[in-house]
């Protein structure tokens, strides 16, 4: 969306440039190569109309073919899962009829009843109903054993270690002391790890019996009351009474799951389309009960936050994005801070005030925003698979870096704006059109700075380079096991896969840049495409060679692209419009406006139903094809023991406990 266009441009839209910058301004200025080179009501804006026209018309068919292409994709693999599934029939088998029910009533929360349920609305459809059992304490203490092995290991390794250099002299067991902070007795550090571990061991097997027992009587009534999800013995006494002084709704949105009980279960059904037809109706005449949605891919499921309350999960993902959307909002005062800073810091050493500097500093706070956004969505909102993890962090940076670009366009923050409109709206218009070319070569360095430094950051995976070039020097690797250093091999959790709302946003906010400033200043365009080249090499090469992608989620980031693209082109219609209004052409810009955003659209709902509406859920025509195919493959397959758990927490596999 930028190579081609570019090329057009340097035909077409940069000789008009320079034919005006010769009748008017000087040639040698950046301005020259901007659309600020056309004088006020001159006939060579036309040659930019028609080339603006004929781009937006080019970006809306290639959004449509690429539409044409996913629908297909997307229908595969919501009929037979990730390719991963294709050499195993009983994962796939698993997977095609299996779907999760969330909002389950406390009166329903056993196996026997959710199966009852079920069984009644799908009669012999169901095959097998599950509740989802709420593990964390269980998780916890498996965390906390595995920290105690690779300690005891490392004791261990130290002390044979200190033996192999010490040979003529018979050395002690390393020490450690004990108590809190430290200041307890010296103890045998081995011995006192294998203590540990018993008594871990021990808690674990309470814990696991605990939750054996739970399910073997839970055909017996289940008392679970939302607003007692918090183990009062882990409060104490005056912040448990604090926290009941609370509405239920408050405590709620502060609590955790209850121990053993969950509002979330797994249903198997029978047949596929028994399956797609629970997932697609309406299965009650009241709201959040028996929520039914496709079960994701398992290896995207985060099982801590699983058995998180369906609603809980609105309320703090509504909180969240509150807060987000007031930083959202002070974020130009922060962009204005910014560059105001760097402009003195500029001037002081003898740079150019828009340059360098300015854009590294910006630069440096989209490149950590992504994380914060990531905490957001992992430990306070609590979204139970990675994809809308990813989801909430791509939506998010994308939105601050389309904000940085609109007050970078205006030059101005929000709290000025509405100063300056209340004083005198005139002059809000001359302060908004000079900031859009002004700031356009600011912009210019931040594309510059994506398809050098971050693209190159990227490659270099500078996480681990940190952790290998920083932390790694400062361990005596002979005195560690074999357990912990391999633990040191591996790449930070970031680096592990492909992380989308860490890459994606960076993908999109130069393709708008190009986009809006495609007109403006056609070399952005020609900035935008050599990013994007650099970008595709890096990613690619990431992506095969450097990132295990642990799941897939079935294309869920194109409605992403393709809103961007729908939202870059009404902004990119609506900028050029007020472009033409202040080259003194208004009736020509109102006629313009219109047209576009017209045509805009037309395409923008078009898609939505042709493909987006069909492409949410497996139309039921298609799974009635696919059930001939499975019925075939299921009778060729055996049950795997492994596809049992595809849908239960690990930790309730003791196979996975080492």
């Amino acid at each position: 969306l930028t190579y081609y266009p570019f090329l057009v441009a340097c035909i077409t839209v940069l000789p008009v440039y320079y034919v005006a910058s010769i009748e008017g301004a000087s040639r040698n200025s950046y301005l020259s190569n901007t659309i600020n080179s056309i004088e006020n009501g001159s006939q060579l804006i036309w040659v930019v109309l028609v080339f603006s026209v004929v781009y937006f018309l080019y970006v809306l068919r290639r959004l449509w073919v690429e539409w044409e292409v996913f629908i297909q994709l997307r229908h595969d693999f919501l009929a037979r899962g990730t390719r991963h599934f294709h050499h195993n029939n009983a994962f796939k088998t698993k997977y095609q009829k299996t779907c999760i029910v969330e909002c389950v009533p406390d009166e329903y929360r056993t196996d026997a009843a959710l199966f009852d349920t079920f069984n009644k609305l799908f009669p012999n459809q169901i095959e097998c109903a599950e509740m989802l059992a709420e593990t964390s304490k269980l998780d916890a203490l498996v965390g906390e054993r595995k920290k105690l092995i690779v300690r005891h290991e490392n004791a261990d390794a130290l002390h044979r270690y200190r033996c192999w250099k010490n040979t003529r002299t018979k050395l002690e067991e390393p020490k450690i002391r004990t108590g809190k902070l430290c200041l307890g007795e010296k103890q045998d550090m081995k011995e006192y790890y294998e203590n540990k571990l018993l008594e871990v061991n021990s808690l674990i097997d309470t814990e696991y019996s605990a939750l054996v027992a739970k399910r073997a009587s839970s055909e017996g009534e289940v008392k679970c009351q939302q607003e007692e999800k918090v183990d009062p013995g882990r409060l104490s006494n005056s912040i448990n009474t604090v926290y009941r002084l609370f509405p239920s709704h408050i405590r709620t949105l502060l609590s955790s799951p209850n121990q053993f009980s969950s509002s979330c279960g797994v249903v198997e059904f029978k047949t596929f389309a028994a399956k797609q037809w629970a997932v697609q109706c309406n299965l009650a005449d009241e709201p959040y009960w028996m929520i039914t949605t496709d079960a994701p891919d398992p290896r995207d499921i985060i099982w801590g936050n699983m058995c998180m309350d369906y609603k809980t999960i609105e309320y703090r993902e509504s909180i969240s994005e509150f807060i987000l959307l007031i930083g959202l909002a002070c974020w130009g005062v922060v962009v204005t801070w910014i560059t105001s800073f760097s402009d003195v810091i500029a001037t002081g050493v003898g740079l150019p005030q828009v340059g360098y500097l300015q854009s590294l500093s910006v630069f440096l706070v989209l490149l950590w925003l992504p994380a914060v956004f990531l905490w957001f969505a992992d430990n306070v909102i609590r979204f139970k698979s990675f994809s809308q993890v990813d989801e909430f962090v791509m939506k998010w940076s994308t939105g601050y870096r389309i904000a940085n670009i609109f007050f970078v366009f205006f030059n101005i923050n929000l709290v000025d704006t509405v100063r300056c409109f209340n004083e005198n709206p005139q002059t809000i218009w001359i302060v908004l059109s000079n900031g859009i070319v002004r700031q356009s070569s600011f912009l210019v360095s931040l594309v510059i700075q994506a398809a050098g430094q971050e693209t190159m950051l990227q490659l270099l995976q500078w996480r681990s380079l940190i952790k290998q070039a920083v932390m790694r020097p400062l361990i005596d690797v002979n005195s560690k096991s074999k357990r912990y250093l391999d633990s040191l091999k591996e790449p930070p959790p970031y680096e592990r896969s492909f992380v989308f709302g860490f890459y994606a946003p960076t993908l999109s906010y130069c393709l708008m840049i190009g986009m809006m400033f495609g007109f403006i200043c056609p070399l952005m365009l020609g900035v935008c495409a050599i990013y994007f080249w650099v970008a595709t090499k890096i990613n690619t090469h990431n992506a095969l060679f450097c990132f295990t992608q642990p799941f897939e989620s079935g294309g869920t980031r194109f409605y992403y692209w393709s809103r961007i693209t729908l939202v870059t082109c009404y902004c990119s219609v609506t900028i050029f419009a007020g472009m033409l209004a202040f080259k003194s052409l208004p009736e020509l810009a109102i006629i313009f406006l219109i047209i576009m955003l017209f045509i805009v659209y037309l395409v923008d709902k078009a898609i939505t139903r042709r493909f987006i509406v069909h492409s949410l859920e497996l139309p039921i025509k298609v799974v009635a094809e696919e059930e001939v195919s499975l019925m075939s493959e299921s009778n060729l397959s055996s049950q795997d023991e492994e596809a049992s758990f595809m849908y239960r927490n690990p930790v309730l596999n003791q196979k996975t406990w080492q």
